[in-house]
């Protein structure tokens, strides 16, 4: 994964910005991309350990057209939890589960906690035992909502859906974007009608004012080698989180293009990303920098156990990836910065 290093010291040889969105700040530059061989392996980050349980089950989900958080939860994945918090906190309120002024207590300690994520001038034994405490404020919160949509029916239909992101825009399931394109692309694939329009599109500015969050990962599209029949997959990425979500993201579609090429009868080509803003948050620094001083580990392989008709169809005791070697978790402390909180 020398590929993923290149990202990392590319992001952190750029300019420093304070201006963004969540205001931890970060050092980045616009516009890279990077080719993976999938026959050399599967391409995860060894550097650190990348959550796959996670990767999986948010993949599949995608690919079922869902966009209420309640079945990921039901699987022990909480990645958009914050993001259904935020998305819904008016109507949480109104439910009494949380109160304005947890919400306020919440918000101003995570504002604590990133000024002292900041200070990298302090020890980070210190920050740590500093940060935590305050970062639990939040973590008690998302883990009440997140069993309340586990235990109530009628709450989680509200309070865990997070609008026409992904998985709507990709099976048209948004009454502004009806058509499934997922359908359309394994219809030309299974049929052997190979052209330059397998594209999945998630960027819909008529929906974005709907969506927890617009799409970071915005357009993919398939392309297949007319004599060598190899299929390649290319996305693109707006918002590039090059710590926590680039090695996520990377391995999410190397999973995609791996069952669209079982499931089709393709032999596996490229992996092609993207990614135009891309970004080290300054707390992750540290974090990144320590993965650059880290010597990648052989990759592993997947083994896809079963044969679906479609890719929406697989689950997750069909996916199996094998030899996974990881070097140990970073020590840097690294909480996600696009959340509620």
């Amino acid at each position: 994964m020398e590929q993923y290093h290149y990202l990392l010291r590319e992001a952190l040889s750029g300019e420093n910005s304070y201006s963004e969105r969540t205001g931890a700040g970060t050092v980045g530059v616009f516009q890279r991309d990077v080719r993976f061989d999938l026959s050399q392996g599967f391409p995860i980050v060894t550097t650190k350990p990348v959550y796959w349980r996670g990767v999986v089950e948010e993949l599949l989900w995608f690919l079922r057209g869902e966009t209420n958080i309640r079945s990921l939860l039901e699987k022990k994945v909480s990645i958009w939890s914050s993001d259904a918090l935020r998305h819904n906190m008016g109507f949480v309120l109104a439910s009494n589960l949380i109160s304005e002024e947890e919400v306020k207590n919440a918000q101003e300690s995570a504002r604590n906690a990133r000024v002292i994520l900041q200070d990298t001038g302090a020890p980070l034994d210190e920050r740590k035992e500093q940060y935590t405490p305050l970062m639990d404020h939040a973590e008690r919160l998302i883990k009440r909502f997140e069993q309340r949509i586990l235990e109530d029916d009628e709450f989680a239909i509200t309070a865990g859906e997070l609008g026409p992101v992904y998985g709507a825009q990709w099976r048209g399931k948004s009454p502004t974007q009806p058509v499934d394109q997922l359908s359309v692309l394994e219809e030309a694939l299974s049929n052997g009608r190979y052209n330059r329009r397998l594209i999945v599109n998630a960027w819909n500015p008529q929906d974005m004012q709907s969506m927890a969050l617009p799409p970071c990962h915005y357009v993919w599209q398939v392309n297949i080698s007319p004599e060598s029949r190899k299929l390649t997959l290319g996305w693109s990425q707006r918002s590039c989180d090059t710590v926590l979500g680039v090695p996520f993201n990377i391995a999410s579609y190397a999973l995609l293009v791996n069952l669209l090429a079982h499931t089709h009868g393709y032999e596996l080509g490229e992996l092609v990303g993207k990614f135009e803003d891309l970004h080290v948050y300054q707390p992750h620094v540290p974090a990144a920098e320590e993965q650059l001083e880290r010597e990648p580990k052989p990759l592993p392989r997947l083994e896809i156990l079963n044969k679906r008709d479609s890719v929406a169809e697989y689950k997750s005791e069909d996916i199996k990836l094998v030899g996974y070697d990881k070097h140990p978790k970073l020590e840097n402390p690294t909480p996600m910065f696009g959340g509620f909180f």
